[in-house]
């Protein structure tokens, strides 16, 4: 699989574009089709789980569940990464995904979903609904652990 990380600039009329960041083979797998999954790829390519402050990522999907593009939302302190649903669908919206899914890690060692987790989770949920994105899962990842808001039944 090719994993392209784009992030998204002004160009000269102001309108937002995506940029190409970096891209890399990843050959283990041609879908992310798991929060395993995914978790590993994260601590492979980015060392998520070595971070000391929280990393908030958008997966960008196709309706086959392929990547088709890569963000880094946030970047915070060691508790707070500010999660934006505007910056968030400017992105899904250029990217012209079907599917997206959030990941974003606790350096705590932690899993578990703070209050802010699931408020962010909920107001993410309603406004894929607006937007007709389907929100695939809500992932935090903590080192060895991780919380699958999907496997949870926690996107209500």
């Amino acid at each position: 699989m090719r994993i392209t990380q784009y992030k998204s600039l002004l160009s000269n009329d102001r309108t937002a574009s995506l940029v190409k960041e970096r891209s890399v083979n990843y050959p283990l797998m041609d879908t992310l089709q798991s929060p395993n999954a995914i978790c590993r790829m994260f601590r492979e390519l980015y060392a998520l789980d070595q971070q000391t402050e929280e990393y908030v990522y958008l997966l960008c999907m196709d309706k086959k569940c392929h990547l088709i593009g890569l963000f880094e939302i946030s970047h915070g302190s060691i508790d707070h990464a500010f999660c934006d649903m505007r910056s968030i669908f400017q992105k899904v919206v250029l990217c012209n995904s079907s599917d997206i899914i959030l990941v974003h890690n606790h350096p705590s060692g932690s899993a578990q979903p703070s209050k802010e987790d699931i408020s962010v989770s909920k107001k993410l949920k309603s406004a894929c609904e607006l937007m007709d994105v389907g929100l695939l899962d809500f992932i935090i990842y903590a080192g060895d652990d991780f919380c699958s808001f999907k496997e949870n039944n926690m996107l209500r």
